[in-house]
């Protein structure tokens, strides 16, 4: 193998050396051994190591199909079969740590608690990243994943902020080349701003904008100048007037005596889909009682944001620019993560920038208001 000297091809060398610096006083005995070690057969050569390529050839076709499949039986098959093939071809290579962290991903597939599948996931992962053997990119996607477990935990209230916080600093410091260090990054930014008020929330937020972590600290930054304008925003009746995309004029002003909610989404945003049903309901629950929904989509095309309001039964109006993130609304509000949801009250002030946790309540809470 090139760069390589097998076991027998240092011994070769060795005694061909030797053999040449030998003279007529070199003593018979060490002329005998010589001869006897040169005669005898060479040891077989070690199998040659897999290369990196190869390795993760195998663990790039079992990732994608593993992700393909939507059971937990037959991603547990692809599984089974995969870390198999792997161990066949490359039998005591570290990269089999690959296999660890799917172990991880099909836990939390489990038709178990929740919070027992997160702990049980979280103790792979650990496993994983205290293997010495184990390949630095492998211990980043282990480290990633436990990073997801503590935002969710995070998110539904059976973790805190802090932990959420440390997890995501710790990881990015650890690794900082990780692909999703800015998606990390930035949801610690909206994370630090919820569930608190605005205030509190700022200098939460600015705190995290003096990190050391250059990625921690443009998020958070961004987030910062979100909540300035936000505030700004609160000290005076919202304004907002456009053109639907079905030609109707819209404009705030006209929907006094109404609580409007502003639903900024895009077709290619998996929770904006997955709220969109919750959201179609409340619609239709609650409109007789003076409920709005403004749409401000930031799809690029405009007959895919015309079927999937079709679809999800989007019945309200619809901004349409198509220019996705440079859309003129939500560019002016200053909108930087989807969905993102607003609430105004019956007044036209912007009364709720966060109120995905509870959102049929906090609605009926401004419906109740005279």
């Amino acid at each position: 193998m090139r760069g390589r000297m097998t076991t027998a091809g240092l011994h070769g060398a060795r005694f061909r050396d030797s053999r040449r610096g030998m003279n007529r006083s070199t003593p018979p005995c060490l002329l005998l051994a010589a001869s006897l070690l040169l005669a005898a057969p060479a040891l077989p050569a070690k199998p040659a190591a897999a290369s990196k390529t190869e390795t993760r050839a195998l663990i790039r076709q079992v990732e994608v199909s593993f992700a393909a499949e939507s059971t937990h039986e037959a991603r547990a098959r692809v599984l089974a079969e995969g870390r198999s093939s792997f161990e066949a071809r490359f039998p005591g290579d570290p990269a089999r740590w690959f296999f660890r962290v799917l172990d991880a991903e099909l836990v939390l597939d489990e038709a178990t608690p929740r919070a027992e599948r997160r702990a049980k996931a979280r103790g792979i992962l650990q496993e994983v990243g205290a293997a010495a053997e184990a390949p630095s990119d492998i211990k980043s996607r282990a480290s990633g994943l436990a990073v997801s477990l503590a935002s969710g935990a995070a998110e539904d209230g059976t973790g805190t902020y802090d932990q959420f916080r440390d997890a995501v600093l710790a990881h990015v410091k650890q690794f900082p080349e990780n692909d999703s260090n800015e998606e990390y990054a930035r949801l610690l930014a909206r994370a630090a701003a919820r569930r608190v008020e605005d205030q509190a929330a700022l200098e939460r937020v600015k705190e995290l904008s003096r990190s050391r972590l250059r990625v921690v600290a443009l998020a958070a930054q961004d987030k910062v100048d979100q909540l300035k304008r936000i505030i700004g925003l609160k000290k005076k009746p919202l304004a907002l007037k456009y053109t639907a995309a079905d030609g109707r004029k819209i404009e705030l002003i006209k929907l006094r005596g109404k609580v409007v909610l502003i639903d900024f989404w895009a077709s290619w945003c998996p929770e904006c889909m997955a709220a969109a049903p919750e959201i179609a309901e409340l619609y239709r629950k609650l409109h007789p009682k003076g409920f709005e929904i403004l749409g401000i989509n930031l799809d690029d095309e405009k007959e895919r944001m015309v079927q999937t309001a079709a679809d999800k039964g989007m019945t309200w109006s619809q901004y349409f620019d198509g220019k996705a993130w440079d859309n003129e609304i939500s560019r002016g509000f200053g909108i930087v993560e989807l969905p993102t949801l607003w609430l105004v009250d019956k007044d036209g002030f912007l009364s709720n920038t966060d109120p995905k946790d509870a959102l049929e309540a906090n609605i009926e809470k401004l419906l109740s208001k005279p």
